[in-house]
């Protein structure tokens, strides 16, 4: 059983464990523009965001390389943090997620796993 959420390893040796996920050779890729933030939420997503880089979920898009892919964030306070004074959300009260709809029209399913699966695992391609 998974407690909250990290890089995948090994148990045998440690090793990171990757998924591949293919994308159509026609497709062409589509940077969409960011929807806004709340201020209230902006502090406590910077925080998560370099929480999550520091545990090696996310990766930081080298200094200089173009941006090809891009899918907006949404981020909200979890519901039942919504009572919770907007200056005291904390980075564990908020949820973000990503916009995927339009890249995964693109998605090549391999038979694997079902769709729904995709949308969750498609988040190791950022």
């Amino acid at each position: 059983m998974f407690k909250g959420i990290r890089k995948i390893r090994d148990i045998k040796n440690g090793k990171a464990l990757y998924a591949k996920f293919s994308i159509r050779p026609e497709a062409v890729p589509i940077a969409q523009r960011r929807r806004p933030v709340a201020y209230y939420l902006q502090e406590p997503l910077k925080q998560w965001l370099g929480q999550c880089v520091e545990d090696e979920i996310f990766e930081e898009r080298p200094e200089g390389e173009a941006v090809t892919w891009c899918s907006p964030l949404i981020a909200r306070p979890k519901p039942k943090f919504n009572t919770v004074d907007k200056e005291k959300l904390e980075t564990h009260m908020i949820r973000a997620s990503v916009d995927l709809r339009v890249r995964n029209q693109f998605m090549e399913i391999n038979g694997i796993f079902p769709a729904d699966f995709r949308q969750v695992c498609i988040l190791s391609l950022f």
